[in-house]
């Protein structure tokens, strides 16, 4: 049976699924991997697109994120743990360099 997660939990995934979509989407270390996509797929076609919109991505690892939460919680907690910590590094960081 799916267990909808607390709120907390629902917090901590959240915050894994968008430090999993920026990875995808804007980190430098996934750039290479872009550019692979990017020279079959351009972003002017709707498959490029979905590596420059935080967005739309966000929608696919959103859906990725709720497969592995119904499949593996136990897994996906630990994974999204360690987004989720580097995400709020991230906003941290901006938010004290301003």
């Amino acid at each position: 049976m799916f267990e909808v997660p607390d709120a907390l939990t629902l917090l901590l995934l959240g915050l894994g699924a968008y430090r999993f979509t920026l990875i995808l989407t804007t980190d430098v270390v996934t750039e290479t991997f872009r550019e692979k996509i990017w020279s079959k797929f351009p972003p002017s076609t709707k498959f490029g697109y979905l590596f420059t919109c935080n967005w739309c991505m966000g929608f696919w690892v959103s859906l990725l994120w709720v497969l592995g939460w119904v499949f593996a919680p136990d897994v996906l907690v630990v994974v999204s743990l360690v987004l989720a910590i580097s995400a709020v590094i991230g906003l941290l960081s901006d938010a004290t360099e301003r």
